[in-house]
């Protein structure tokens, strides 16, 4: 099943889905996501379900804010403007704690150098 398929298709330029979609009330996020699950099975033959989608949608890692920017040079010109870079995760800070490094307590490995006499 291929649900990143299913992602990228174009549904807002197919005349047929866009034809059905008039019938629906679109206006229902649900409705609409399971009119384009059950267009595109009935499409492809692939078996989709919503409950599928919605559990693909929460283990990948796309990144709601959208796609890559096609070159490296969008990418620069996000970052030189501060604007986040679609696709890309926020990593929060990590605060280290106040205590001190534990002291090694092993005696290190002898390089194959050194011989066994010492």
């Amino acid at each position: 099943m291929s649900y990143q398929a299913f992602e990228e298709y174009d549904f807002d330029n197919d005349e047929v889905f866009q034809n059905g979609l008039r019938l629906l009330d679109s206006s229902d996020p649900d409705t609409l996501a399971a009119a384009k699950i059950f267009y595109y099975s009935k499409k492809t033959a692939e078996p989709l379900t919503v409950e599928g989608y919605a559990h693909w949608k929460n283990t990948t890692n796309t990144n709601d804010s959208g796609k890559y920017p096609a070159s490296f040079q969008d990418i620069a010109e996000l970052i030189l403007s501060g604007k986040a870079v679609p696709g890309i995760k926020e990593v929060p800070s990590i605060e280290l704690g106040e205590a001190a490094a534990s002291s090694s307590s092993m005696s290190p490995k002898k390089k194959p150098w050194e011989s066994n006499a010492t």
